[in-house]
């Protein structure tokens, strides 16, 4: 995925549905080679935990601003 599609997606979340949100964010951090078990270790929870945060099945605070550090997303614009 290059440069223009990230933005084009960008965009897109920010006026589309919130499922496109939790799915924009697991490609994110796919494509930059983020781990559920790493986010998961850094903040003390289980990969299952970051995984349920990342699908909007549960609410992490601690877990939802780790993913933005890693991704150098700011929390507001990732998690609107």
């Amino acid at each position: 995925m290059d440069y223009i599609h990230i933005m084009n997606l960008t965009e897109m979340i920010k006026q589309g549905k919130k499922k496109d949100r939790f799915a924009f964010i697991r490609a994110l951090l796919v494509l930059n080679k983020i781990r559920a078990s790493e986010i998961g270790d850094a903040v003390g929870v289980t990969r299952s935990m970051v995984a349920r945060v990342i699908n909007n099945l549960d609410k992490s605070r601690r877990v939802q601003e780790e993913i933005a550090r890693r991704l150098n997303l700011p929390y507001d614009e990732l998690w609107g």
